[in-house]
């Protein structure tokens, strides 16, 4: 029989644990609104008391997931890492080939950008807001 999460089993106790007060307390006729604060005062004060081992499962269980030590790699998570760094690879590769040919100017497989590179023809002719262009 597998055993229940100690998360589960607290979380119904504490819902019993202000459900039961609730009920009874309506079936005597007193306002439900009064009904719902003095349930919630009434749970906690039970639970305070008599939930204190559940409470410190659920603690040790928060504890133990948050402080794990490095989780056990599965077959699948290795095959995906070597894709992942294969893929990477190529593009480094393919990067680094990209670059060298801009650089040597040799014609390169795939298309590339050489407009950033492209040298001017004329110097372009900056003006304050004030001034006129010269004449010729």
């Amino acid at each position: 029989m597998k055993r229940i999460p100690s998360w589960l089993y607290y979380t119904v106790l504490r819902l019993l644990v202000f459900a039961i007060p609730l009920a009874i307390l309506l079936i005597l006729g007193i306002v439900w609104w009064a009904s719902v604060i003095a349930a919630a005062l009434i749970g906690l004060c039970l639970s305070y008391i008599f939930l204190s081992r559940p409470r410190n499962a659920v603690s040790s269980d928060l504890y133990e997931i948050r402080h794990r030590e490095k989780p056990i790699p599965s077959e699948d998570d290795e095959v995906e890492d070597a894709v992942v760094d294969s893929t990477e690879a190529a593009h480094a590769d393919a990067d680094s080939r990209t670059d060298a040919a801009a650089h040597a100017d040799v014609p390169v497989d795939g298309p590339v950008d050489v407009s950033v590179d492209a040298p001017v023809d004329a110097p372009a002719e900056h003006h304050d807001a004030g001034t006129k262009p010269p004449t010729a």
